[in-house]
């Protein structure tokens, strides 16, 4: 899949703005996007699906299949969008500040009276992510070093995370955070993240070399 991200990068009009950027934010995140789904045109996202390869499609049916490997008999299957947002950050200092993915409404926002309901319909897609997955495409000729930047830095607030090897081999292997509760994950080629949407707080630090994301949302 890495292979097709420099032609993706270079097509005039492949990658876009985010979402924050084309509303005139830019002190939010920095990253250009497109939009991977099998079908030529997504109305959820807006957008067209680029010609990208049957390696990153293979990426975007593998990152969607998550979902039927973490399902539960006894709590309800999640919803998984058509589509998966791919994200490049410029090696120029790409960064997304801290945020979380989902949104909890809050009660409060329902003495609006008919503007909440307005809200309430229009953040569905936001309300209703449960679970962030992500793969990073960066290119495996050498690994992420710490000059490079752009780790995924992860609010744990107590909560517990872990490291799986893909074989197995080594077993389940606790994560600690530093002294602040931040735990930093190196976007490695070929690494899977997976996070509570609505309880994770995040951000990616500035970025010192191209940077490549494919995320899934996960609804309930």
């Amino acid at each position: 899949a890495c292979a097709a991200l420099p032609g993706l990068a270079a097509a005039p009009g492949v990658l876009v703005p985010n979402p924050k950027a084309q509303a005139n934010n830019f002190d939010t995140r920095t990253d250009r996007v497109c939009y991977i789904r099998d079908a030529p045109h997504d109305s959820e996202a807006g957008t067209t699906a680029p010609v990208c390869g049957p390696a990153l499609l293979w990426c975007h049916r593998r990152l969607r299949a998550v979902a039927k490997e973490l399902e539960d008999e006894e709590v309800a299957p999640f919803l998984v969008p058509a589509w998966t947002q791919l994200a490049m950050y410029s090696e120029g200092g790409g960064f997304y500040r801290w945020h979380a993915d989902g949104l909890n409404f809050p009660a409060t926002y329902w003495l609006m009276g008919p503007a909440a309901l307005y809200l309430w319909l229009r953040w569905g897609a936001i309300r209703r992510r449960a679970l962030t997955a992500i793969v990073y495409l960066n290119t495996p000729d050498r690994p992420w070093g710490p000059e490079d930047g752009g780790t995924l830095r992860c609010r744990l607030d107590g909560a517990k995370a872990w490291h799986l090897r893909v074989d197995g081999s080594a077993g389940a292997m606790e994560l600690v955070p530093a002294a602040d509760g931040v735990l930093d994950v190196r976007p490695e080629g070929g690494r899977l993240v997976l996070f509570d949407s609505q309880r994770v707080e995040h951000e990616v630090a500035p970025t010192f070399r191209q940077r490549w994301a494919l995320t899934s949302w996960l609804h309930r």
